[in-house]
């Protein structure tokens, strides 16, 4: 088999007949993934965003958090309210702060073109540690929508 051979999403195994193999991701998550909404075109409203089955947060060109949604919240404990308009980076998760997460986010901005990066993440948080997977939209009007599965706890 090329590529993956566990959707980068879910975590579960990838099905060459039926899956996205080259892309890394299942067709069942891919359908999932399908609603998360186009910053250019869309007013997203809090009823939306709360209603996705993953976690939705939306940085503007700042990295300040737009939106936060249920299911985030739901994951980290953090209530939406007190995390919306703080910095990302600085203020609400700076484990992220790092060359695959931060950084790929930086060389977005500097091509200046819409893009999505898929990949797994370790959240180290001082009240818990988990493996997710995200996927990271970037819109060339300097918006980012970051897409959340929590895989598993750590530790």
């Amino acid at each position: 088999m090329t590529g993956f051979e566990l959707c980068t999403w879910c975590n579960d195994f990838l099905d060459p007949a039926t899956d996205k193999i080259e892309q890394g991701i299942c067709s069942t998550c891919l359908e999932e993934l399908g609603s998360v909404p186009n910053l250019e075109l869309e007013n997203i409203s809090r009823e939306f965003v709360d209603s996705l089955p993953y976690g939705n947060i939306v940085l503007d060109p700042e990295n300040r958090v737009l939106r936060y949604n249920a299911t985030e919240a739901k994951y980290t404990g953090y209530d939406s309210e007190l995390i919306e308009g703080k910095h990302f980076f600085d203020e609400v998760a700076p484990c992220t702060n790092v060359d695959i997460f931060a950084g790929k986010l930086q060389t977005f901005r500097e091509l200046g073109e819409n893009d999505q990066h898929l990949f797994k993440f370790t959240f180290t948080h001082p009240d818990f540690k988990s493996l997710v997977s995200i996927l990271m939209t970037y819109y060339k009007n300097g918006y980012t929508i970051l897409s959340i599965r929590k895989i598993r706890d750590l530790e």
